[in-house]
């Protein structure tokens, strides 16, 4: 029986990681794309979008158009970008690509690689530091960036940037666990960063975060101490500072929409009611999963809008 001392586990540990990365980044990535770049990841419609998205950020940054929320693709109409994503957070994971002089669609084919990168790599360093378990951390991280559920995201490339949500959950998990303003001023970071990279996944960690913190102070047998301490005196000024911070980032982000609102109206509550996940899109795979595919005909037919519900979860 082979039997490991603790220099072979602990090297075991280390290069694990990097090979789990490199394996995803060729299972996941390279096999979408082609090892030569041939193919562009995302269906005809939101690839697109996303792409002119990133090449119009780049040419307000390299001073080629003269407004960043008034694109010219509705002329005369005024703060088109403001009628969804503005991929402003994940800008600078494109615009490098194109300053080294490569073309919007292979920039955007990197851009791709980068976020896929910062999945994992991020994941990874929260799964780590809450389990202090590497090989574990490093399989965590696997399944949240390279698994099946993100190929079911694909027709929707923005819903893959998400790198800030598992830094942001430790960081909550640390703030419920004892005052820390460090890991609140991560928190607001990793926030900030996800509306900016996509809204609706910010949103979504708000709200789920938030409800956990909640959570976790009701159960806490120490929740009063901890929570209270947070507004002692102390404490009070800077917590009241890095919150009205993050909020004054946020409205700066949130502005041109809300005044897009006014313009466009809001969406109606029928009109949302189709996308919202019934029973079976918990077991809605892609059609491409080998495995898995005799799961598809059977959940489909349970939803209007079943390609927006692959694999909810």
């Amino acid at each position: 029986m082979l039997r490991l001392d603790s220099d072979s586990t602990k090297r075991y540990t280390q290069i694990a990681p990097p090979l789990l990365f490199l394996f995803g980044i060729w299972y996941f990535c390279l096999r979408i794309l082609g090892t030569q770049l041939d193919y562009i990841p995302g269906d005809l419609g939101d690839s697109r979008f996303i792409n002119y998205l990133l090449e119009h950020g780049y040419c307000f940054v390299s001073g080629k158009v003269n407004s960043f929320w008034s694109a010219d693709f509705m002329i005369p109409f005024q703060h088109t970008i403001a009628l969804s994503d503005s991929m402003l957070g994940t800008q600078f994971f494109y615009t490098p690509w194109r300053w080294l002089g490569f073309t919007p669609e292979t920039s955007y084919q990197l851009w791709w690689i980068t976020i896929c990168t910062l999945n994992f790599w991020f994941s990874y360093w929260a799964f780590h530091k809450t389990f202090k378990n590497p090989l574990l951390a490093c399989i965590l991280a696997w399944i949240f960036t390279f698994s099946i559920f993100n190929l079911g995201q694909l027709n929707y490339m923005q819903m893959i940037i998400r790198f800030p949500i598992p830094v942001a959950f430790y960081a909550a998990y640390r703030i419920a666990q004892s005052v820390s303003i460090k890991y609140l001023v991560v928190y607001c970071l990793m926030l900030i960063w996800q509306f900016y990279a996509v809204p609706y996944t910010g949103f979504y960690l708000f709200y789920f975060s938030i409800l956990f913190l909640v959570l976790y102070f009701y159960f806490s047998k120490s929740f009063k101490t901890t929570l209270l301490a947070y507004f002692n005196k102390s404490n009070r000024i800077q917590v009241a500072s890095i919150v009205l911070v993050t909020g004054l980032i946020l409205a700066a982000l949130f502005v041109p929409y809300f005044a897009m609102s006014k313009i466009v109206g809001l969406r109606l509550y029928s009109e949302i009611l189709p996308n919202v996940p019934k029973l079976q899109t918990y077991i809605l795979p892609h059609e491409a999963s080998q495995p898995w595919n005799f799961l598809f005909e059977h959940a489909k037919t349970h939803h209007e809008k079943w390609w927006e519900m692959y694999l909810f979860p």
